[in-house]
């Protein structure tokens, strides 16, 4: 049975979460805020929620203690105001989520459930269940990510994960992920945490390239190939030791794509006009939102050039689902506009399906601060793109 722990005043909360479990788990409460680390240290919970506006405490010299008990269970803050300051420095000490009041049961409890299952998800190695032994430390790499690219949820971390676990490796990579959901910045990481970090970073949008301009801009040109072409390395030399990010490669013209693999395959490429190859040796780096495996069923793309680049993967979850990550992604954007947000406007955020993702919320909150004309912005001014 799961053991879960209410630091809190308000002895509803507990009457709640109890009558909606039915006493799957077992609710406990404390009310003095003093008495807390030393009972959560000395009892076995599964959850602890601690509302920080329990009286005769600091909250966050409260919340310091209780992240700082070896092995303590998850930390869920309570809250009746939003505060994008706290809630950041919550999440920085350890704190495993937030919850505001008044909730609904079935909000809370699928914050418990979420957390009980991301937990049960995790094997810890014998010597971090070990009390005498040190916790396991994330490394520098990992600790500098996360502060790239935000997010707390299980999806998020698995991109991480992904990102940190290439960081050795130089295969060519694919990222999937929906229109706006940030691949463009994930490729640049993927770049930063690689043996090619010191080489050159080049990006081009495949859809962006004119089909009269597409092999000379990748391949290069000599002078006189054409009228007015002149000497110039295409992106395949200009990425040689170094990364090249080839967005929406679906897009590619399927008469390239020929040409396009003999460069993967050789590592030479010849310019246009050209009979001499020169060396290349570059790391490939690709993006899609669509189903590659339906691009080369309907012939859109050729089978051999997609198992030569489809070999690592990071796919980039929409943000639809992992919407607990959406205050973490609105504050550092709205800190600088010395902004924040009501109550009602996060659940507004909440609800909204985001076909855009992190691109149509930062669209959002830029319009919405730069319409406001006080610190707090309020539901009605949270403003959805439109749909023709």
């Amino acid at each position: 049975m799961k053991k879960v722990l209410f630091i809190t005043s308000c002895k509803e909360d507990v009457r709640v979460l109890f009558y909606k479990t039915r006493g799957a788990w077992k609710v406990s409460s404390l009310t003095e805020s003093k008495e807390a680390p030393a009972f959560v240290g000395t009892h076995s919970f599964d959850l602890v929620f601690l509302d920080i506006a329990m009286t005769g405490c600091y909250a966050p010299d409260l919340l310091m203690q209780l992240v700082s008990i070896p092995h303590h269970p998850p930390v869920v803050i309570l809250s009746r105001e939003y505060s994008f300051r706290f809630l950041d420095f919550a999440i920085n000490a350890g704190a495993s989520g937030y919850v505001h009041i008044p909730y609904t049961g079935a909000a809370l409890i699928c914050t418990v459930e979420r957390l009980f299952e991301a937990r049960a998800s995790i094997t810890l190695p014998e010597t971090v269940l070990d009390s005498s032994a040190p916790a396991y430390q994330r490394d520098r790499d990992e600790i500098n990510l996360a502060d790239v690219l935000q997010g707390k949820s299980r999806q998020m971390e698995a991109v991480r994960k992904a990102i940190i676990g290439y960081r050795k490796r130089i295969e060519p990579l694919i990222i999937y992920g929906e229109t706006g959901t940030g691949k463009d910045l994930v490729a640049r990481l993927v770049h930063r945490y690689s043996p090619v970090s010191q080489g050159p970073y080049n990006i081009m949008n495949v859809s962006c390239i004119p089909a009269t301009l597409a092999e000379s801009t990748l391949f290069g040109t000599v002078q006189g190939s054409f009228t007015g072409a002149c000497n110039s390395p295409g992106l395949f030399e200009s990425s040689n030791q170094g990364t090249l990010f080839l967005d929406e490669i679906g897009e590619l013209a399927i008469g390239l794509q020929p040409k396009f693999l003999r460069v993967l395959e050789d590592k030479t490429v010849t310019r246009v006009g050209s009979f001499s190859a020169k060396k290349v040796d570059f790391r490939l780096v690709c993006a899609t939102n669509r189903r590659m495996d339906d691009a080369v069923s309907e012939g859109f793309f050729r089978s051999d050039l997609f198992h030569r680049i489809d070999v690592l993967r990071v796919s980039i979850p929409p943000l639809r689902e992992h919407p607990e990550d959406i205050p973490l992604l609105c504050a550092p954007l709205l800190s600088g506009y010395q902004k924040t947000l009501s109550l009602g406007a996060l659940d507004k955020l909440h609800m909204h399906s985001w076909p855009g993702n992190v691109r149509e919320l930062f669209n959002c909150l830029t319009r919405a601060a730069c319409d406001s004309r006080t610190e707090v912005i309020y539901p009605d001014q949270i403003l959805f793109s439109s749909r023709p």
